[in-house]
């Protein structure tokens, strides 16, 4: 357990672990939900789980979400390659500007179980039913993390290639 620790990033600990932690906590002590005791090692895994789905949420719905209301602004990403190399601190602030972004679908996720507890006609949906709807969100929203991850890849290559080649023509 302590090997797997030590190889958490501290951006999947300010993303995944953090977020995931709290959002357990809270849903333990303010909503009531009480899950069961856990080891160590099946609260770790819990909490990243939990923080890795917001942090999706959180980039793919979220984040657009966001710029399409004009709440933030990226700048172009041949910019930001540009100043991560000599601004030091870019990838600490990239990893604080993740986690607040993974705050968002976490605190919503709390509202949205608290409100559930008000409507009475949601305990009946037979667990099955839940599990098919859960399974078809959390596919629906991996695909579309995966596409957007590998398009962020390519616009970086991209524009690696770009300046590669305008470095050749000189």
């Amino acid at each position: 357990m302590d090997k797997i620790i030590e190889k958490l990033s501290s951006y999947h600990l300010l993303n995944y672990c953090i977020p995931g932690a709290v959002f357990w906590m809270v849903m333990e002590e303010v909503v009531n939900i009480k899950v069961g005791e856990l080891n160590v090692g099946e609260s770790i895994v819990i909490y990243y789980i939990c923080g890795l789905i917001f942090s999706r949420i959180g980039s793919v719905i979220i984040e657009p979400l966001y710029i399409k209301l004009n709440i933030v602004k990226y700048a172009k990403t041949a910019d930001y390659i540009d100043a991560e190399k000599e601004e030091t601190k870019m990838s600490t602030l990239l990893e604080m500007n993740n986690m607040f972004r993974t705050f968002v679908p976490m605190c919503i996720a709390v509202l949205i179980l608290e409100v559930a507890k008000l409507i009475p006609i949601l305990a009946q949906i037979p667990q099955e039913v839940k599990v098919i709807f859960l399974s078809i969100l959390l596919l629906i929203l991996f695909s579309l993390s995966y596409r957007k991850q590998t398009l962020a890849i390519k616009k970086r290559v991209d524009c690696y290639i770009s300046k590669k080649n305008n470095n050749l023509n000189r």
